[in-house]
């Protein structure tokens, strides 16, 4: 599996790159997407990828080597490291953040929650997510 096409990148977003990368690839090792041993793509080639500064990729994958999510090992790169499955509330709990400023950014636009719930049935639909 090709890991630049699971991330994306916002370099318009408050949040850093660093932080994005962080959080997108904690999630994708929580909910096995990645494996234990999956080799991560070098440095290089990540930043690359995504036309940014290679010391952007470095600290994303130093937070995510501190937190336990990668490990370095000598002469082979990052891989992933051994790690429980998130449980469902974990994975909720890092869904937070996102629906708290999605609630943010409809409030200040004035969007009531059926047309909300309404936007957010289609666009689940529009990627194939079956009813939850």
């Amino acid at each position: 599996m090709q890991l630049e096409l699971l991330l994306h990148v916002d370099v318009g977003a408050s949040t850093p790159i660093y932080q994005q990368l962080v959080e997108q690839i904690s999630r994708l090792i929580g909910t096995e997407q990645l494996q234990q041993g999956d080799d991560m793509p070098s440095v290089r080639k990540l930043a690359a990828h995504f036309a940014v500064n290679p010391m952007t990729i470095s600290k994303a994958y130093g937070q995510l080597e501190q937190q336990g999510w990668l490990e370095r090992q000598r002469g082979k790169g990052m891989k992933v490291a051994r790690r429980q499955a998130l449980t469902p509330s974990e994975r909720m709990a890092q869904l937070q953040p996102s629906i708290d400023q999605l609630l943010a950014n409809a409030k200040q636009l004035g969007v009531d929650a059926p047309s909300l719930l309404k936007a957010i049935e289609d666009a689940l639909s529009q990627q194939g997510v079956k009813e939850c």
